[in-house]
């Protein structure tokens, strides 16, 4: 299947897909590179007044390399004590900017979030396929893939996917492999695992 097409089914078979209640990457890329400012991002926030200004200077530092709209929501979140809240309902929403700077939490997203950023990384990588097939935060989703297959545990990880979704996954994998031998192998194997998981 060509790039437009998988592209097309994408918007297709995952248009209702919609945020649900789950740690987004950025929350999961922040508590795993820095010192937890606040015990970001578990709410309630632990905000001690005696250090509030100087935690929230370092914080705005720890975060400056984040998307503008992710940056703003991090900070309101502090300074009005309110939980995190994802700035992007909907995966279409989604810059593919967003998974080259969070691109490591997707070895700890959930199922959940895995479904929800899974048509946004098909969507952005096909619309430059090219640039973006060899880039580094796809191969951190793909890494999730295989090391869930390698488990076992690819059917928990997959278990919000209905059996177009699978397909189109199915295609996008074999897309992801072109040209690139040294994860054909293991791209055969995750792809004959959705194939049972579809057969079920």
């Amino acid at each position: 299947m060509s790039p437009k097409l998988i592209r097309f089914f994408t918007t297709k078979y995952f248009q209702q897909i919609e945020f649900d209640n789950f740690t987004t990457l950025s929350e999961l890329d922040y508590s795993d590179n820095y010192i937890r400012k606040f015990g970001f991002p578990d709410f309630p926030y632990k905000i001690r007044l005696d250090r509030k200004a100087k935690d929230l200077e370092e914080f705005k530092i720890e975060i400056c390399h984040w998307l503008k709209d992710d940056y703003l929501e991090a900070l309101n979140s502090i300074v009005n004590n309110r939980k995190f809240q994802n700035v992007y309902k909907s995966w279409l929403e989604i810059p593919f900017d967003y998974f080259n700077i969070h691109y490591t939490a997707f070895s700890k997203v959930s199922s959940n979030g895995f479904y929800f950023y899974t048509p946004s990384v098909i969507y952005n990588t096909l619309e430059k396929p090219n640039e973006r097939i060899h880039n580094t935060s796809i191969f951190w989703w793909f890494f999730r893939l295989r090391d869930e297959s390698m488990n076992g545990k690819l059917e928990d990880l997959l278990i919000c996917f209905d059996k177009e979704q699978l397909n189109i996954l199915i295609e996008f994998l074999i897309f992801f492999g072109k040209n690139q031998d040294e994860i054909n192998d293991e791209i055969k194997f995750i792809n004959n695992i959705i194939e049972s998981i579809i057969l079920k």
